[in-house]
């Protein structure tokens, strides 16, 4: 199984996101829209914490 890895091109902060909508061969932009909103709704503090979690462990 291949490794996940961050964007090189498509970054915005890390480039974890767009790492992870290339995997899926989503749109980044739409990727990153939908992960803001479910971290608004679900208490900020799960979305941050699985973003810097991913940030971390992702090459």
């Amino acid at each position: 199984m291949p490794r996940w890895s961050k964007a090189r091109y498509d970054q915005v902060v890390s480039g974890t996101l767009g790492g992870i909508a290339e995997r899926f061969g989503w749109n980044p932009t739409w990727f990153r829209v939908i992960y803001v909103v479910l971290t608004v709704l679900t208490g900020v503090i799960p979305g941050v914490l699985l973003y810097f979690f991913l940030a971390l462990t992702m090459k």
